[in-house]
């Protein structure tokens, strides 16, 4: 679930972007995991999944490394989220779902990004589109 006011528009970084409407302080909660509409499965479970079933959930989702099961975010927001080295944003380490803080001030118009290898391998990401 999303915490602040964004748009989702062309992004420099790749395509499509999150960008906040509202100054954000360091510390704000961005997204927060929602049990009612978000999805966790475990690794058994992916498997079961048919090929097309896995290229979606990888696209869209990814496989925690913290834990080992897969997530699929509902907010369509999540899905627009660019990935940066030095994102504007991190994991909070203190919570096992998504929980997204602002690790600095973020300015109204700014994009929002995240170091997608806090919660995933490199080596997941990396298998993108293709999932064995």
């Amino acid at each position: 679930m999303v915490l602040f006011e964004y748009e989702i528009k062309e992004s420099a970084l790749n395509g499509l972007g999150v960008f906040t409407k509202e100054n954000i302080k360091k510390g704000k909660r961005l997204f927060q995991a929602s049990p009612k509409l978000d999805t966790e499965i475990s690794a058994e479970e992916f498997e079961k999944l048919d090929d097309r079933e896995k290229r979606e959930f990888i696209h869209y989702g990814y496989l925690d490394k913290r834990v080992g099961t897969y997530k699929l975010d509902f907010s369509v927001a999540l899905r627009f989220l660019n990935f940066s080295k030095n994102g504007n944003c991190n994991q909070d380490p203190d919570v096992i779902g998504t929980c997204l803080t602002a690790n600095r001030d973020i300015k109204a118009g700014e994009e929002i990004t995240f170091n997608y290898f806090e919660v995933m391998n490199e080596e997941h990401f990396q298998q993108g589109f293709n999932p064995k």
